[in-house]
C-alpha cells in the first residue's frame, strides 16, 4: 500500500489514511501520487481529497497510467466515490479558487428581491443557491416542476434559514399569474432561466419552443419594464449565433427580443437594464450528454456518441452561475456578454468517460448528427466582435441593435400562429427571422 504525506489532507480525509478498499488503495494529492508512482507499473485506485484547481493534463496523465480515480471530500459521507467525468471537467474552473471574487460579487445582491424563472432546472437551482448565500431581502422561485421546486425550496430554507424563500408554481407563459407574482414581490432583479433546450426533440415542438423560448420572454421583459426591475438576465446559447436548429433559433429571437425592450427602457427613461448571457454546454446539466452516458454505464450498455468530431463549448454550472451574477451585477443596458470556455471534442469527452469507468476505448456506438446540430459551435456572429471586458471573466459582444419593427412584428405573427396551432406557420416565421436554421422538407414542413 502507498500513502502520501497525511499533513497535506483533510482532517477528515487523514481518518482513512491506511485503510484498505479492494486491495489497494491510495490517498492523497493528485500531485502526491504522480510523484509516487511515476512509472506505469500498476494501476492505482487513487482518492483525491479535493478535485479543485486540478489540471485537466494532471487527470489525464493518471489515467494514461491505468489508475481509477476516487476523490473524498465532504459530500463523500460513506467514503470514497468514483470521480466523474463532470467532477474532472469542473475542477479547474478559476471562480472557484478566487473566494474575494465570489464575495464581492454576492455582495451586489444583498437585501435585494430576486426573482429566478426556471428556478428549478440545474442554472435555475445552482444560481438559487448562490444568490440565498448573499442574504436576498427575499428570493422568488418560479418553476412549472412541482417536486423539483418543492426540493430546491427546502434545501435553501435548510442552508440559508434567514433568508425568505418564495416558491411559486406558476409557468412563464401565463400572462396574467405572472403578473401577479410580479405585483405582489415587486422584484428588483430578474434572473430568466426558463427554457425548453433538447435540440432534437424541439426539431418536432415548434409551437412549444416558441411559447416557452419566446413568449415567455416577452412576458418577462414586458412586465420587468411595468414593475421598474432594476436588472433583468436573459439566459442564452451558443447556439443562438447564427442558429441551425429550432431550439437556437428561438433563443435567437430572446435575444432580439431583449435588445428591443432594452431600447425602449432607454427611451422611456427607465431604470430598467436589459441583458443576455451566452453559455456553451453546462456540464452535467440536465438532458446533457453525460447523465445519459452515466445512465447507459449503470445499465451495461455502451455510451452513444452523435459524431466524435463535434466540438463543443463546456463550464461547470457553478462557474456558469457566477458569470451570470457578474453580469447581473455589473452590466450594461442592451448588454451582451460571454466568456471564453474550453472546448472539447465528443470523442475526447467519450475516451475520458470510458477510461474513467474502465470501459474499454470501443465500448461505444455512433449514431450520428440529428437534425438541427452542427460539427461546430460559435460565440459570435459576423455581425458581432468582442468588446472591452466587464470584468477579467467575462467580456461584451458588441452587436447590432434589434430591428425593433421587425422583432415586434415578428412577435406579433408569432403570437397569432401560436393561438391558431399554426405549426407550419410557426416554421415559416422561425425560417424567415433566421435564414441560417436547416430547413424541413416541404412534405415535412406541411405535417406540422
Amino acid at each position: 500500500m502507498v500513502g502520501a504525506h497525511a499533513d497535506n489532507l483533510a482532517p477528515k480525509l487523514a481518518a482513512w489514511l491506511g485503510l484498505e478498499v479492494e486491495s489497494v488503495m491510495v490517498y492523497g494529492s493528485l500531485k502526491d501520487i504522480l510523484e509516487l508512482n511515476p512509472e506505469p507499473t500498476t494501476g492505482l485506485r487513487i482518492v483525491v481529497n479535493n478535485t479543485n484547481g486540478v489540471s485537466l493534463d494532471g487527470w489525464e496523465k493518471a489515467l494514461d497510467k491505468g489508475h481509477q480515480l476516487y476523490q473524498f471530500d465532504d459530500r463523500s459521507c460513506n467514503g470514497p466515490s468514483l470521480i466523474s467525468l463532470a467532477d474532472l471537467l469542473s475542477s479547474s474552473a478559476s471562480y472557484l479558487n478566487n473566494t474575494q471574487a465570489i464575495k464581492e460579487v454576492q455582495q451586489q445582491y444583498q437585501d435585494k428581491r430576486v426573482l429566478i424563472t426556471g428556478a428549478a432546472g440545474s442554472i435555475g437551482s445552482e444560481l438559487a443557491k448562490q444568490i440565498a448565500l448573499s442574504k436576498p431581502a427575499l428570493l422568488v422561485l418560479v418553476d412549472v416542476t412541482e417536486s423539483p421546486l418543492v426540493d430546491l425550496s427546502r434545501e435553501l430554507m435548510a442552508l440559508c434559514p434567514t433568508v425568505k424563500i418564495i416558491p411559486k408554481l406558476q409557468d412563464v407563459c401565463h400572462s396574467n399569474r405572472l403578473d401577479a407574482v410580479f405585483s405582489k414581490f415587486k422584484p428588483e432583479i430578474v434572473f430568466h432561466t426558463a427554457a425548453y433546450k433538447h435540440v432534437p426533440l424541439l426539431q418536432e415542438a415548434v409551437w412549444a419552443a416558441v411559447n416557452t423560448n419566446i413568449w415567455g420572454t416577452f412576458l418577462i421583459g414586458k412586465l420587468s419594464l411595468r414593475y421598474n426591475v432594476d436588472r433583468v438576465v436573459l439566459l442564452s446559447t451558443d447556439k443562438a449565433v447564427q442558429p441551425t436548429c429550432l431550439m437556437g433559433a428561438t433563443k435567437y429571437v430572446a435575444e432580439q427580443w431583449v435588445s428591443v425592450m432594452a431600447q425602449e427602457s432607454a427611451l422611456r427613461s427607465k431604470q430598467t437594464k436589459f441583458m443576455t448571457m451566452r453559455f456553451g454546454n453546462v456540464i452535467g446539466s440536465r438532458g446533457s450528454v453525460l447523465p445519459l452516458w452515466e445512465t447507459e454505464l449503470a445499465n451495461q450498455q455502451p455510451i452513444t456518441i452523435t459524431d466524435p468530431t463535434m466540438e463543443r463549448f463546456f463550464i461547470s454550472v457553478a462557474d456558469a452561475c457566477h458569470r451570470m451574477l457578474q453580469a447581473g451585477a455589473m452590466g450594461e443596458n442592451g448588454g451582451l456578454y460571454g466568456f471564453w470556455m474550453p472546448t472539447y471534442t465528443i470523442g475526447q469527452l467519450a475516451s475520458w468517460m470510458l477510461r474513467i469507468n474502465g470501459k474499454p476505448a470501443d465500448y461505444m456506438r455512433t449514431v450520428g448528427m440529428r437534425p438541427g446540430e452542427r460539427i461546430k459551435e460559435q460565440l459570435l456572429a459576423e455581425s458581432e466582435n468582442l468588446q472591452d471586458d466587464l470584468c477579467p471573466e467575462v467580456f461584451r459582444i458588441a452587436h447590432p441593435n434589434a430591428d425593433v419593427v421587425m422583432i415586434k412584428t415578428l412577435t406579433a405573427n408569432l403570437i397569432e400562429g401560436m393561438r391558431f396551432c399554426l405549426d407550419h406557420r410557426l416554421w415559416s416565421l422561425m425560417l424567415e427571422a433566421c435564414p441560417s436554421l436547416d430547413k424541413p422538407t416541404k412534405q415535412k414542413l406541411m405535417a406540422f
